[in-house]
């Protein structure tokens, strides 16, 4: 019930900043610093603006930002994951060496600043750095999973390598 709360919670705001309008946050220096009250819930800020109209605003962006970078970071990570797992051994050390030395947060930047700036540099920047982590939780349980009896029985049965990741690692992951 709880996830479902949240679940509803969470589309309501993102759909709330996708209908509010941009004509609501512009400036108006005749409101501006107003305290809370019922016609601006949060009050204004410096520039007259409604402070509740741009939080969610600011929070269908954060939620835009979450739900798309993830989701590619993770399709990202499985990938690179599984293929570190189970490709060539110079392979898992050169995605090892990858992932450990790139510089998330200097990389994010530049990404971001190299892709336009905005939401869309936003997004790009964080799904191609975010993945890095995961990766490595991913390509330690496709570890965990090769070491079982089933995959080697697999193997003795003379599945290849490709089939034994389709048909039993990924399944798992």
């Amino acid at each position: 019930f709880l996830v479902l709360l949240i679940f509803v919670v969470l589309s309501g705001i993102y759909l709330a900043g996708n209908i509010i309008s941009d004509d609501l946050i512009v400036a108006d220096f005749s409101q501006k610093g107003l305290k809370p009250s019922w016609k601006h819930p949060f009050g204004t800020d410096m520039l007259g603006r409604d402070m509740l109209v741009r939080t969610i605003k600011g929070l269908s962006v954060s939620i835009t930002v979450g739900t798309v970078a993830s989701s590619v970071s993770a399709v990202i990570a499985l990938i690179v994951g599984v293929v570190a797992a189970t490709g060539a051994v110079w392979m898992d050390n050169f995605i090892n060496w990858l992932v450990m030395g790139i510089p998330h947060t200097v990389l994010l930047i530049l990404i971001s600043f190299a892709c336009g700036k905005g939401l869309k540099g936003v997004l790009i920047g964080v799904a191609v750095t975010h993945w890095t982590g995961l990766a490595r939780i991913i390509r330690s349980e496709v570890l965990q999973i090769r070491s079982q009896q089933y995959i080697e029985v697999s193997r003795k049965l003379g599945h290849s390598s490709w089939w034994i990741t389709v048909n039993h690692i990924l399944p798992h992951m």
